[in-house]
């Protein structure tokens, strides 16, 4: 037990580990406050708005995705094609906007 008045929490600010991160955390143990960190990270969303083909059968599963693992804003179906603007978690970004690679649908005669 430390004696009173002494600090042993350790201290690491967020964008020491992850750049232009909006929060700082502490804890008594390397291992706590780097679940903390991972934790929050988890949770840091952007707003974005992607334009999908609803008569395409990979932007039909990214629709149900986004639905999945998204805070959805608003959704607008014109003419074959779906507008969605959501809050998304910022680790699932990359996955909701990469196409799907057009060699992998050629091959399956």
């Amino acid at each position: 037990m430390p004696a009173p008045g002494t600090n042993t929490d350790k201290y690491i600010a967020c964008a020491a580990l992850v750049p232009d991160c909006p929060f700082e955390a502490t804890a008594t143990t390397e291992e706590e406050l780097l679940q903390m960190v991972a934790s929050r990270l988890a949770l840091d969303t952007r707003r974005i708005t992607i334009t999908f083909d609803s008569g395409k059968d990979f932007d039909r599963q990214q629709i149900a995705r986004m639905y999945r693992v998204a805070r959805v804003i608003s959704h607008v179906a014109t003419n074959g094609k779906v507008v969605i603007e959501a809050d998304v978690p910022r680790r699932f970004i990359e996955r909701l906007t990469t196409p799907v690679q057009q060699e992998q649908e050629s091959h399956a005669d």
